[in-house]
């Protein structure tokens, strides 16, 4: 068992330090394949050839990608343009089979950098319309990459080839305007490298208008640029972008001198470009056939002839070369060399054209339907977003729905209840006030019967010194029994239950009152006159009357209000 999982772990290991390598060897390819793009395209290629001859890539991703990316701009630096985009129609195609949370930009739909190369082809090829149409969606997805960065170097140089159409439909103000936007969002991340590109861009566009003074001092600040940037680094600057972009500032003087017809200067021009290009495969060719074009109209044929038949020009660029060469024969009317080198340049034509046409519509079909299938994708993800919402949503109000019907039943329960505690509340509290009332009622009853008791006793007829004596015992009892202050307590007790405030409120408005006025004050609550105040508390009315008085006064009961109905208020 032990030895059976030893082997497992060891496959295990094995596969993923397979798949790292794998990586480790694309990003090292990918490396290589970016420094010889532009030096040496062919050396480039041969990496990637290589490579992919020994090495079998089934697993996507980015370096992957970038490989076949760097391969197709080595391959357009060769003047391969329909192999291109074969290798960029493959780099699409991994990328989109890499799931979304596995890219480095998750939000980007397209690659970005792919669908710019793709423009510059049918740019090259002069379909002007489905450029601008692939630059545009390579603007979109360049704004959804998350490092500032790498999204403005995209979008500075989609605008760099927006303006160059621009540029070509005689539209200056718009290229002016697209390459001095890309020139403010550089100048702002301080790369010289990119600063003398819009530089050389802001170049073209000036000569193109005749404008040679601007174009000069543009030249002069490119210059400037050159110079700082090989004080602080003279080691590898023939390599360096700074130089190629230096050489083709001197190539678009050339193409300008050569428009206005002073070959001479155009021919200058053309040097000086070729000696800071002598590092660049990629460049030096195309500018060695510009230079052999200049030669054949400065009537200098034999050093045409002489580039033209040399070794540096590669079979890639033989089109040209022999479009060239027809012409070199035809101002030697050597007719047998015409005929032939034409019968090459038609086969060359037609091949090139068809390829390359045929290579763009499988591109763009194959783009289509890929564009379609994400539409698809996020169409079916809006639509289970919306059913996912709907069923939250439902799933919500039926629970609020509930909650409020168990919260309504819950309230109608206490509210009942509340009703039933209410009637029995005021049940007893009527009941309570019926039993102080009677017990008001029995005190005045009872002091009017003693009252009676005196009347009969105080009134005898038969008088002596014995019934005499009686007479005071008894008076003086029933004295005390009539001024008791038991009674009132416990009446007094039995009222706060039925009016527990009643007292507070009087206190806390009125001050401290005394025994008297407190008693007069719940008999004047329930609801008693003043004679009936009388009979209980046992003195006349009168007195009563002027309890009242000095009770209102005491109160601060306004004139125009009865003290009964003040009293009844609280």
């Amino acid at each position: 068992m032990r030895n059976i999982f030893i082997v497992i772990f060891v496959c295990f290991f094995s596969i993923l330090y397979s798949q790292s390598d794998s990586q480790d060897i694309l990003v090292e390819l990918n490396d290589s394949i970016k420094k010889y793009t532009y030096t040496d395209p062919k050396k480039a290629i041969e990496f990637s050839l290589g490579v992919f001859d020994n090495q079998d890539y089934t697993v996507p991703s980015q370096s992957l990608v970038n490989v076949y990316y760097n391969t197709s701009t080595a391959l357009q630096n060769s003047n391969l343009p329909a192999q291109a985009i074969q290798y960029l129609n493959n780099a699409i195609e991994i990328f989109l089979s890499i799931p979304a949370s596995e890219r480095k930009n998750k939000s980007v739909n397209l690659p970005p950098w792919i669908l710019v190369d793709i423009g510059n082809i049918y740019y090259l090829n002069k379909n002007n319309g489905k450029a601008i149409e692939y630059y545009n969606t390579a603007l979109k997805n360049f704004k959804l990459i998350e490092n500032e960065e790498e999204k403005n170097y995209g979008i500075c140089t989609t605008y760099d080839n927006l303006a160059l159409i621009a540029s070509s439909n005689k539209n200056y103000r718009k290229s002016d305007s697209l390459y001095r936007l890309s020139y403010s969002i550089r100048e702002k991340s301080n790369k010289l490298e990119d600063i003398m590109y819009s530089r050389i861009a802001l170049l073209s566009t000036n000569l193109l208008q005749d404008n040679l003074k601007e174009a000069f001092e543009d030249l002069s600040a490119i210059e400037t640029l050159y110079t700082n940037y090989k004080k602080t680094k003279p080691s590898g600057i023939q390599t360096s972008n700074h130089t190629r972009y230096y050489g083709y500032s001197f190539e678009l003087f050339s193409a300008y001198y050569k428009k206005q017809n002073e070959i001479e200067n155009a021919i200058k021009y053309k040097l000086l470009a070729l000696d800071l290009l002598n590092n660049f495969k990629s460049e030096i060719e195309v500018a060695k056939l510009s230079l052999a074009q200049l030669y054949l109209n400065n009537f200098q044929n034999d050093k045409a002839f002489e580039i033209l038949s040399s070794s540096d020009i590669s079979e890639n660029y033989n089109l040209k070369k022999y479009e060239l060469l027809a012409e070199y024969y035809q101002s030697k009317k050597n007719l047998k060399q015409i005929l032939r080198v034409k019968d090459s340049i038609i086969k060359y034509k037609t091949g090139i054209t068809l390829r390359t046409e045929n290579n763009l519509a499988k591109l763009d079909t194959s783009l289509m339907l890929q564009q379609k299938q994400i539409e698809i994708q996020n169409k079916d993800k809006t639509n289970t977003q919306i059913v996912t919402i709907l069923i939250i949503t439902i799933i919500f109000i039926a629970s609020a729905l509930i909650s409020l019907r168990l919260n309504y039943l819950l309230q109608k329960k206490k509210l009942q209840f509340a009703e039933v505690e209410k009637k029995a509340t005021q049940k007893s509290l009527k009941t309570q006030q019926m039993e102080l009332v009677n017990k008001s009622s029995f005190i005045m009853q009872r002091n009017k019967h003693l009252n009676s008791l005196l009347d009969i006793v105080n009134n005898s007829q038969y008088k002596s010194e014995e019934t005499n004596n009686l007479a005071n015992r008894v008076n003086r009892v029933v004295s005390n029994v009539l001024k008791s202050e038991m009674v009132y307590d416990q009446f007094q007790s039995q009222f706060k239950e039925v009016y527990p405030d009643f007292f507070r409120q009087i206190t806390t408005n009125h001050g401290k009152l005394t025994s008297v006025d407190l008693q007069l004050c719940c008999y004047i609550k329930l609801n008693q006159t003043s004679k009936m105040i009388a009979r209980i508390t046992g003195v006349s009315v009168r007195t009563v009357e002027g309890q009242k008085y000095r009770l209102k006064k005491k109160l601060n009961v306004p004139k125009d209000q009865d003290l009964k109905t003040y009293i009844l208020s609280m």
